[in-house]
């Protein structure tokens, strides 16, 4: 939980569970009760790790500044008392107790002061934090770049930081500021972070727009808008490319495009994400001509492919001759696709099942970063009826995918699952084993 004006970065609220500050007593309250319970199987002690914030920290009972108690001290130690009722007597001690106000109220208060055109700096930080604690994403990204845009060079370290959390595109405020000033924001935030954080930048606000119809790509269109950017552009158009030509087993371009890739920035890769792409190169690297267009050429060009080649091959025509056509049609008149009936024209043709893989894994494509719900729910279809198990790399990287995007129990519970089968496999691997226990955490 943290307190507004009592951090040692103003911009930091890093906490392994974040709790608003009226549930923190009983959630507490239940942490020492369930050490009763333990000591009456034998349990004879136990430690609280942090009794104050430290530094970006903020899991302590006290504030980085020792000025505010999270949970009253007359309450705390009526909480202890249960475990340690010979206490004694315990000397005053004088701390501020925690405004116990429902973020959102307090947030709701400070959005209407920016409608009403309040805009100081100190505000407006203030305010962006808060919309972070009450969830409004679209309200700390206005709070936020509101405030960057009052800063002025040279940059505190507190407001790089600033700068880093709230820039998210090259159309936000911050952007120019990462820009102008690289040793400043490196010195802070590491040469790497700088680097991941312009590429996600360079991503959201230049190529996202250009990459929203995957049949209509000008790669060449998209390369000279970034490069003035430099080595993070370069970057990321390298492996936007890859992963495009790879999604979409689109293996001529792909062999020409990966080796670079991998390359000039295979090391900046997971081990597995190395592997995954280094893989496919050698897999489809006596690819040459045109790309396949249907699936008679695909097996007339690849006589070595193995069934599960071929299966993929066949799902690309079935998407270039039926999905494709029908999803087009749909984005021309601005509406959705009407994925029921474009399975009943696949199974029509095909049968059920062709049409349950191909028409999720098209879902797959239409959905990523449109609506990431949605999403997440294909990727746990597709993965639990049609992914090959045993491509560890593939299985993780869907995995972080449903962490990271879906709330849904039952697809959390799919993913842990996914995660419990790679760390099973391979017990020293620290991305699964991260992964398992990211899992474990959120349900």
């Amino acid at each position: 939980m943290f307190i507004p004006d009592h951090q040692w970065l103003a911009g930091s609220a890093w906490g392994y569970i974040q709790e608003k500050p009226a549930a923190l007593k009983a959630k507490y309250t239940i942490m020492n009760q369930h050490l009763k319970l333990f000591e009456a199987d034998g349990m004879s002690g136990s430690i609280y790790t942090q009794p104050f914030d430290v530094e970006g920290e903020q899991n302590g009972l006290m504030t980085y500044d020792r000025e505010v108690v999270k949970i009253p001290f007359a309450e705390l130690r009526k909480i202890h008392s249960q475990l340690n009722p010979d206490m004694g007597t315990i000397p005053d001690v004088t701390a501020k107790d925690a405004d116990l106000t429902e973020p959102a109220q307090t947030y709701s208060t400070m959005l209407q002061q920016y409608i009403d055109v309040k805009r100081d700096a100190a505000f407006l930080k203030k305010m962006a934090m808060m919309a972070t604690q009450a969830g409004d994403k679209p309200g700390a990204v206005l709070a936020g770049n509101a405030y960057i845009a009052t800063l002025k060079t040279p940059l505190s370290e507190q407001d790089v930081q600033s700068v880093a959390q709230f820039a998210k595109s090259t159309k936000d405020a911050g952007f120019k500021f990462m820009v102008e000033n690289p040793a400043a924001f490196k010195k802070v935030l590491g040469d790497r972070q700088y680097t991941v954080n312009m590429m996600n930048m360079i991503f959201k606000g230049d190529m996202e727009p250009m990459l929203a119809d995957p049949a209509k790509i000008d790669w060449t269109g998209i390369e000279a808008k970034i490069k003035p950017y430099g080595a993070p552009a370069d970057e990321i158009l390298l492996r936007a490319k890859t992963v495009h030509f790879y999604n979409n087993q689109d293996w001529t371009n792909y062999v020409a495009t990966a080796p670079v890739y991998l390359s000039k920035y295979g090391n900046n890769l997971s081990e597995q994400d190395r592997a995954m792409f280094q893989g496919a190169v050698d897999q489809h690297k006596g690819a040459s001509g045109n790309a396949i267009d249907d699936l008679s050429k695909a097996v007339a060009t690849t006589p070595k492919s193995t069934d599960a080649d071929n299966l993929k091959q066949k799902d690309k025509a079935i998407a270039d001759a039926i999905i494709n056509l029908l999803v087009d049609a749909a984005k021309a008149e601005d509406k959705v696709p009407d994925w029921q009936a474009i399975a009943a024209a696949v199974t029509q043709k095909h049968d059920a099942v062709t049409a349950d893989r191909t028409v999720t894994r098209a879902k797959l494509f239409y959905y990523y970063g449109k609506d990431w719900k949605v999403f997440a729910s294909a990727i746990v279809n597709y993965t639990e009826k049609f992914e090959d198990k045993n491509n560890r790399p593939t299985m993780l990287t869907n995995a972080n995918f449903v962490l990271e995007h879906s709330a849904d129990k039952a697809e959390l519970s799919k993913a842990l699952d996914w995660a419990k089968m790679l760390t099973e496999k391979a017990p020293d691997n620290e991305d699964y084993k991260k992964t398992y226990a990211a899992l474990k955490e959120k349900l």
